[in-house]
């Protein structure tokens, strides 16, 4: 990988997380006591360890398939997005005074909704916004400058997944944007994340295989989709030479996934899902246009036309 002048890109680090990239601005946090501190260690341990026995995801048409013997049906499908212009989606987080995050995942959840709406869910009409329709989100956390300079320990994985209800229930979207902002707001207070990510490292590879695997099983199989938001290079890059044009985020994975990457202006994105049951799917994209559209006509943001013509066609 080369920037366009031939300059060598050392990591993909240096790009910047979509943590830092779509942060909202804004008030300085009140620091917490000692005894406060604590407390919120012990109810994230608490919420991290038990995350395998909540309740599963209701039963909508779009999270009917996950449940206690769920398998991979290998027989996966993957929808495009349209690409948005990310200064586009910028300025919907400005109006709206959240993050660039908050208004791509508004923006799914509002295409889910509204699929399961074509698809006449009873669950969706009878249960409205008291639907639970969860995403296992990963969140990634920054490296030290001694392992980022280590060309080995620089492209290690240092993330861990957390669970985020997204608001499918609700008929307003921006009830929806505001329920999203607030359950991402409350993911940044709360140390939910780094508790995980202390599990995973430290106590997943003291336990048995088996019972790690189950833990992993019961997680994903409560939750409806994987939802990653990343945040690529800002300009145009080159690979073997070659002006990479555009770039998609693909992942085979036992739940549904949708998953969205800046690069270059642009936001990509696409939905991979089982195929036998999810029928007429090849509406998602237009869904996911039509939901950026409309929380643009209430912001009262100008909507580029490619994206009109997406959320028509």
């Amino acid at each position: 990988l080369t920037t366009e002048d031939g300059k060598p890109i050392d990591s993909p680090l240096s790009f910047k997380s979509s943590a830092s990239s779509s942060s909202g601005g804004g008030k300085k946090k009140a620091k917490k006591g000692i005894l406060s501190t604590i407390w919120s260690l012990i109810q994230a341990t608490g919420h991290c360890l038990t995350l395998g026995a909540t309740k599963y995801d209701d039963d909508t048409v779009f999270s009917k398939m996950n449940h206690s013997k769920m398998k991979h049906s290998g027989k996966r499908e993957a929808v495009m997005f349209p690409t948005v212009p990310l200064d586009f989606v910028k300025k919907l987080k400005s109006a709206a005074g959240v993050t660039v995050n908050d208004i791509l995942m508004t923006a799914v959840s509002q295409a889910i909704h509204d699929y399961c709406k074509s698809q006449n869910d009873e669950v969706l009409a009878e249960k409205g916004s008291d639907i639970q329709c969860r995403g296992l989100l990963p969140v990634g956390f920054p490296r030290s400058q001694d392992e980022l300079n280590d060309k080995y320990t620089a492209m290690r994985n240092m993330w861990c997944m957390v669970s985020c209800d997204i608001g499918v229930g609700h008929s307003d979207i921006e009830d929806r944007l505001r329920h999203i902002h607030s359950k991402t707001t409350e993911m940044k207070e709360r140390p939910r994340a780094y508790m995980q990510l202390q599990i995973q490292n430290n106590l997943g590879p003291c336990i048995p295989v088996s019972v790690g695997q189950q833990t992993v099983f019961d997680t994903f199989s409560r939750h409806s989709l994987v939802l990653t938001n990343v945040a690529g290079p800002a300009d145009k890059i080159l690979f073997a030479g070659k002006k990479v044009k555009s770039v998609q985020l693909f992942f085979d994975n036992l739940l549904t996934q949708v998953d969205l990457i800046s690069y270059a202006g642009q936001v990509y994105g696409n939905i991979i899902f089982d195929a036998d049951q999810l029928p007429n799917s090849e509406i998602f994209g237009q869904l996911y246009a039509k939901a950026l559209v409309e929380l643009a006509k209430r912001l009262k943001i100008d909507v580029p036309p490619e994206v009109v013509r997406k959320a028509v066609h």
